[in-house]
């Protein structure tokens, strides 16, 4: 079978499965109710536009003045030919507003979540994930994995049993003050086990996001 043949048999299947991806063409800016090619008025309930900022005046006429003054981007990677002002008054302000030294903005939370993983964790780690977590944070666990070579484990979703079994197992195989255990889930932990007896995470936050015992 040619590769083409196969791809096509591939795409067949995604279909038969109901998992084939149709794309939907907004002819609106995003909102509550939308105009949708082939279907009209829509109303959308799956956005992340949960502050409805999309299509605000204010926003937009924001976003009309900041071309005008920057243009439309970088046009490469921020380190290697600059980054703007703009993202670094941006970004104060976001550390401003949660209390930490910096912060670091990411065009998604998808690309947040899969530099998270790989950029903490060693070979010494382990990774307990929900295994219905988001797509990115699955993402990110199987970059950390083939990348830094952490291991990883997977607990039955919202099962807190199921997850001490994991910890526990987990907790045998790290060494002592080398290995650190992230569990995964719509919130996020990164325990460092301080002793045998003690496991405090003194930080904690959403999806993202991760908190380290001292």
């Amino acid at each position: 079978m040619s590769f083409m043949a196969q791809l096509q048999d591939e795409l067949a299947g995604f279909k038969k499965a109901g998992v084939y991806k149709r794309l939907n063409y907004l002819d609106s800016p995003q909102d509550p109710r939308v105009k949708m090619e082939g279907r009209g008025e829509v109303v959308i309930l799956s956005s992340n536009n949960y502050l409805g900022l999309c299509d605000v005046p204010d926003v937009v006429q924001a976003g009309k003045d900041a071309l005008d003054h920057w243009g439309a981007g970088t046009a490469s990677v921020r380190f290697i030919c600059g980054t703007f002002t703009v993202h670094r008054e941006l970004e104060n302000a976001l550390a401003k507003f949660v209390g930490c030294e910096s912060s670091l903005t990411y065009v998604s939370c998808w690309n947040a979540n899969e530099g998270l993983c790989p950029t903490v964790l060693g070979e010494a780690d382990v990774v307990i994930s929900d295994q219905l977590n988001h797509a990115s944070i699955i993402d990110s666990i199987r970059l950390a994995k083939a990348i830094t070579k952490c291991q990883t484990a997977v607990y039955k979703h919202s099962d807190m049993a199921d997850l001490e079994e994991k910890l526990r197992a987990a907790g045998k195989a790290l060494l002592p003050w080398h290995g650190n255990t992230i569990r995964c889930s719509p919130s996020m932990t990164l325990m460092r086990p301080a002793s045998s007896a003690k496991r405090a995470a003194v930080a904690r936050s959403t999806m993202g996001c991760w908190a380290r015992s001292m």
